[in-house]
This record gives C-alpha cells, sequence and structure tokens, in this order.
C-alpha cells in the first residue's frame, strides 16, 4: 500500500511509545488493517526477540502480561506494554505485534557490544552503519537481508516501501574506528543502547501526520 504522505520514522516510534493506556480486551478474531500479503511477507521474515514475533498475534499468555504491564497508549489503534525489558506494541483487536523494542540507558561499553553481536550473529551483518552509532538491518518483501552495496539500488529501483522490515539500534558510544586494545580497555566504560524491530509500511497504517489511524 502506497501512501502521499510520508511520515518521518522518528515521529512513527515517538508516537507508537508515548500516550495512555487503554483497555486491553481478550484476544479476538477480528481481522487486521494490515494488508495481508505484506503480513505474510512480514512474518515469512520471523524477526523475534524473547518471545515475541514481528507480525505474529500474541498469544493468550502474553495477553495476560499485556494487561498487568500495560504502558500508557499509543497511536490510535494500537496498544502497548512491558514483557521485562521488553516493550511490545501491538494491534488492537487482532493483536498483532507491530514493534519489538528494548532501551538500556546504564549499560557498559561490553554489554553494548555483546548485543551487537548477538543481533549480527542471529541477523546478519548489519546492512547499513550511521555515525559509528547506529546499526541498520533492512529486508526486502522476498526476504532477503539487503546488503550495504545494494540497498541504495535496491530501494530506487523497487521505491521506499519495498523495505517491508527494520532493525535499528543506536548506541551512546562509537561502534567502529576502534582498534581491540583501546576496545578492551573501555569495556567497562557507561553506554547506553536502544533497539527497536518494525516494518514502516506497517507503521504507517497507524500513525500519519494528523495521527489518524490509516490515512
Amino acid at each position: 500500500m502506497r501512501r502521499n504522505k510520508i511520515v518521518p520514522l522518528a515521529i512513527l516510534i515517538a508516537i507508537l511509545f508515548i500516550g495512555n493506556t487503554p483497555l486491553l480486551s481478550a484476544a479476538s478474531t477480528v481481522d487486521s488493517k494490515i494488508p495481508q500479503d505484506l503480513l505474510k511477507d512480514v512474518q515469512a521474515l520471523k524477526l523475534q526477540r524473547g518471545d515475541y514475533v514481528l507480525g505474529m498475534p500474541l498469544t493468550s499468555e502474553q495477553l495476560e502480561v499485556a494487561k498487568k504491564h500495560g504502558l500508557p497508549k499509543t497511536a490510535p489503534g494500537t496498544f502497548r506494554f512491558k514483557d521485562g525489558e521488553l516493550q511490545i506494541v501491538a494491534e488492537e483487536g487482532s493483536n498483532i505485534v507491530i514493534a519489538i523494542s528494548e532501551y538500556h540507558p546504564k549499560w557498559t561499553q561490553k554489554q553494548v557490544k555483546d548485543l551487537v553481536g548477538e543481533f549480527t550473529l542471529g541477523f546478519g551483518f548489519p546492512t547499513a552503519t550511521a555515525h559509528g552509532r547506529t546499526l541498520y538491518w533492512f529486508y526486502a518483501a522476498d526476504g532477503r537481508l539487503l546488503e550495504e552495496v545494494s540497498y541504495k539500488d535496491y530501494v530506487m529501483e523497487h521505491g521506499k516501501y519495498s523495505v517491508i522490515a527494520t532493525i535499528k539500534m543506536q548506541t551512546g558510544s562509537l561502534l567502529l574506528n576502534q582498534d581491540s586494545k583501546q576496545s578492551k580497555s573501555m569495556d567497562d566504560e557507561p553506554d547506553s543502547v536502544y533497539y527497536v524491530i518494525y516494518s514502516n509500511p506497517i507503521l504507517e497504517l497507524f500513525v500519519t501526520k494528523n495521527h489518524r489511524v490509516g490515512g
């Protein structure tokens, strides 16, 4: 689905993770507003943290966690909750997971490096980096993790919405340009890390410039 208004990513994520707490209903068979072909492609990627998978509906056990640990309401048509360190955003009615995030404001640099290594082993080598502090993994509709050398050409040829899922990780320290001795000596230095796993085409169904559902 294409849209005339493109909402900046930072605004999309901020709206999803800030708001008032909704009443959460039990699991429902209500149809999702997410197009089924897009949803199936996202589900096939199996992008997972803990027991939560992007694009998959919450289990009955996860819904119980959501009821107990609900967070302030997100964008219209969504709800948000915490499970341990994980923060989950899901679609109301269908209970489909549309974003998974985690934030550690007071980690050490070694903990951050270990998480980067875990993501690299689990998801593959990042597609792109920015300013030495931010990593991106971009996924195509055919299930491929896009490579840095081909990513821009792929998007130019197929359009922005051909990237159906993204992992973004942002750290407080430089991830690049450190030799091993320097890196080792800084293992205990304070650091922070934030990541979010999401599908931009799905988020834009819930958040627009006017903060309306759909659009």
